[in-house]
């Protein structure tokens, strides 16, 4: 029977602890970006909104 030695756990848990973290600044990172690219989508929508001339072109198309 296999049985973990005191550094063995000690290793284990660390690595253990270093995977998660990296997990978690990963999930952070890609948090950031998805909100990043959801502030631009309404920043952009706001200053087409905004623009009197787009405004104009859309009346005249429709």
């Amino acid at each position: 029977m296999y049985s973990l030695t005191g550094a063995d756990r000690a290793y284990r848990l660390l690595s253990g602890a270093a995977i998660l973290l990296v997990a978690v600044f990963s999930l952070t990172g890609l948090l950031q970006v998805l909100a990043y690219a959801s502030a631009g989508l309404v920043l952009t929508t706001a200053i087409i909104n905004a623009c009197p001339l787009v405004e104009l072109q859309v009346r005249s198309a429709s």
